[in-house]
């Protein structure tokens, strides 16, 4: 038995106005009077497990069964979040929302045949 514990704490993001504010050709201008990389993401936890059980079948040849799972709680790990304000003084409905979460638990079971 194996185990992977993860964890990441909330990561920095730059909180951009989306278009170009100081007329320089780059569209990720930040709001006035906001510092670079003052946005929190989320933070991110898994458990990933490994059970395996050895068979020998004869001198040469082992069989090894094995489960394997990943983020085995099921926990919702979102990507950064939107990260366009705008130049509005409120920012639009999906500003700070989840774009992406990683994958949900997984399982997979397998057969090793060494000889």
């Amino acid at each position: 038995m194996g185990y992977i514990l993860r964890y990441g704490s909330r990561l920095p993001f730059n909180i951009l106005t989306g278009n170009d504010r100081n007329f320089d050709t780059n569209v990720n201008d930040r709001p006035a009077g906001v510092g670079r990389n003052t946005g929190r993401g989320f933070s991110f936890a898994s458990l990933d497990l490994r059970l395996s059980k050895n068979f020998r079948l004869t001198e040469r040849i082992r069989l090894e069964a094995l489960a394997e799972g990943f983020n085995v709680l099921n926990r919702a790990n979102f990507q950064l979040p939107n990260n366009v304000f705008g130049t509005n003084t409120s920012p639009p409905a999906s500003f700070g929302r989840p774009t992406a979460a990683a994958d949900p638990r997984q399982i997979q079971f397998g057969l090793r045949l060494s000889f």
